[in-house]
């Protein structure tokens, strides 16, 4: 009996039955060695794509494990290279001065007339023009205007009226031989305003004869004493120059009423010729001492226009009494006329 079941057991298992007992069976069917534990088999390989924990840049270029890629620059362009606004590249580092504008070099001075000057070059102030040679002494007319004011610098206000009232003109610098040249009238002048940067000197008769007085600047007079109504010729005069002619000047000439540079006097420029009295400032046939202070010759005349010539003054001389004697005996003293200035 027991032999006969043994056989039967054995004929129950054949060899093409399935695996043996305990045997692990792969997936894919491949057999495994009994206690044999399969390993999983890698992926298939990528096409060549990037090694495991290595960073991809965003232009998909492969960098070595631990390095960080840079942000690339812009096209053409190295990283850390200034550029300044001309275009063109600096070195790492520098950075670019602004630029002067094309063709000119930078901290230039440019001067107002577009001239180019060197660097560090500061333009020169142009220098102020020379100054005018003599007393203005252009024969003049007043302007009648509202003289309810006190006057310019440079203006003398005259009035018919005591306390500034009445008719009125405004004289500037300049010579006022005779009333009709004030517009007030002869012999009817009672106040006078004078501005700050000139004198008045009034005379009781015509072309700067006859006694005078001289009001000073600033001076605000509401009536005038001896001179009231008493006024036919002025002469407005620059301040800033001495009343007793002592300063003059290279280029300018002075005449005096009396020897040795004293009474009445007035400054020419040497660069003009005076033909008569009206035009030379002073009273005719009054003068008698002279200052020539300039590098022209002065020649001094009895008449009128230059006539009968009497006496000559080389440049940069003068003379202190004028000779009582001479022509038909009376000489050049208070009987000089004209006066003409020559090389």
């Amino acid at each position: 009996m027991l032999l006969l079941f043994a056989a039967a057991l054995v004929g129950a298992s054949p060899a093409s039955a399935g695996p043996k007992p305990g045997a692990k069976v792969p997936k894919d069917a491949g057999a495994v060695e009994p206690a044999a534990t399969p390993t999983t088999p890698p992926p298939a390989p990528a096409s060549k794509g990037p090694r495991p924990g290595a960073r991809v840049p965003k232009d998909v270029g492969a960098l070595p494990p631990g390095v960080t890629p840079i942000t690339p620059a812009s096209p053409g362009i190295k990283p850390a290279v200034d550029i300044p606004q001309n275009g063109g590249a600096l070195q790492p580092g520098v950075t670019p001065t602004a630029s002067a504008g094309p063709g000119i070099k930078p901290e230039v001075n440019i001067p107002k007339d577009g001239g180019v000057l060197h660097p560090g070059v500061t333009p020169t102030t142009p220098s102020p023009p020379p100054e005018v040679k003599g007393w203005p002494h252009s024969i003049l007319s007043g302007n009648s205007t509202n003289c309810a004011r006190n006057p310019l610098p440079h203006e003398v206000l005259v009035y018919r009226d005591k306390n500034f009232a009445g008719s009125c003109a405004v004289l500037v610098p300049g010579f006022y031989p005779y009333a009709a040249n004030f517009l007030v009238g002869n012999d009817a002048i009672s106040a006078v305003k004078v501005g700050s940067d000139v004198r008045a000197r009034v005379f009781k008769d015509p072309v700067f004869a006859g006694d005078w007085n001289a009001y000073a600047p600033g001076t605000a007079a509401a009536e005038l004493g001896g001179f009231n109504d008493k006024i036919s010729s002025i002469r407005v005069e620059p301040a800033k120059r001495s009343q007793l002619c002592d300063d003059l000047r290279e280029g300018e000439i002075a005449l005096f009423e009396n020897p040795r540079g004293q009474g009445d006097c007035v400054v020419l420029p040497s660069d003009e010729s005076y033909a008569n009295a009206e035009s030379m400032g002073i009273e005719n046939d009054s003068i008698s001492s002279m200052r020539n202070n300039s590098g022209r010759r002065l020649t001094a005349y009895w008449h009128p226009s230059f006539s009968l010539g009497g006496i000559e003054l080389p440049p940069h001389t003068q003379v202190d009494a004028l000779g009582g004697d001479g022509f038909l005996t009376e000489g050049l003293n208070d009987n000089i006329s004209s006066i003409k200035m020559a090389n």
